[in-house]
Formats: C-alpha cells, structure tokens, sequence
C-alpha cells in the first residue's frame, strides 16, 4: 500500500480492498469530507466509510451497524476503506510494515495527527470468509485477533494465528 502510494500522483488517497466496492457518490463524499478549506488543526484529513456485506446474516449486519454507530479509531479496518490527504499520509509514515492490522495502526496515528470524519456511506465487501468458516466462529477469530493486537502483542505473532486462504 506505501508502494502505491509513492506511484499516486493525487493529493487525497483511498485504500480499498480488492473485495470491496465502493457506494454510489463515494467519490463526492472523500472530496466534501475534505474540502474543509484550507488545512488547519480543525480540518478533516482522513476518515473511512461504514460496512456492508454483499451477504445477508444476523451477526454480519450487527457488525456492520457497529461501523455505523462506533467511532472509534481501532476500529478503522481496512476492509471499511480509508481516505486520507497525501500530506497526513506522509507526515504520520503511512503504513507500519506490518503483516497485520497495519490499517489499524494507520488509523490510529491519523486520529493523532488531526481531524477524521466518518463518512455514513456504506462500502460493500465481500463475507466469504464468514462463509467459509462460520460468522459466529470466524467473528470469535477476529476478536481474539483484535485483542492481542489492543494489548501490544507483536503484529507478527498475531499474523501467525490469522488463515490466509
């Protein structure tokens, strides 16, 4: 994703994940989230978008109304998109070159750095991996996952216990 962003030739950059697609007026979004004017302490300079699966469940649509109603900076996962002005990307090192919840760690250093906006807009990804393995057991996963990565456990160690189909 730093490649990428060293090749971009915008001032705003969005990561998104191949399995996931953006809303209807996503675009128009990021840019008004960010058209605060000129950059001051107060302006916006980053933000994400809420989720959506491209399959229905109980358990997958309370995770996605979590997007929705928790704003809080660890919960800023990639698969939800991230915006951000190329000038914060750079002044916080953009992303830490690690094998996991690196967005976690990008949105964290973003909050610091100044404004973030939570867009109400919902990007769609996909819930394969729910599938496959179950929404009740793959979510207890990603829990346990997230709770090593909240108590300071090394990114590496953490990625070992995550499958990668």
């Amino acid at each position: 994703m730093n490649a990428g962003a060293e090749r971009a030739r915008g001032d705003v950059l969005l990561f998104l994940h191949a399995d996931t697609t953006l809303p209807d007026g996503a675009l128009a979004a990021v840019r008004h989230a960010l058209s605060t004017g000129e950059e001051t302490d107060a302006s916006v300079r980053a933000g994400t978008f809420c989720l959506r699966f491209d399959r229905d469940g109980w358990l997958l649509r309370i995770y996605a109304l979590a997007t929705r109603l928790v704003r809080w900076r660890r919960f800023c996962y990639g698969d939800r998109g991230l915006f951000v002005r190329r000038a914060a990307f750079e002044a916080v090192g953009g992303f830490p070159d690690w094998p996991i919840f690196e967005d976690l760690e990008l949105a964290d250093r973003l909050h610091q750095h100044g404004a973030f906006r939570y867009l109400p807009l919902a990007v769609t990804t996909a819930a394969r991996r729910f599938e496959r393995t179950g929404p009740l057991r793959q979510q207890l996963q990603n829990l346990a996952l997230w709770a090593h990565y909240l108590l300071g456990t090394d990114p590496e160690a953490v990625a070992s216990r995550y499958r990668y189909d």
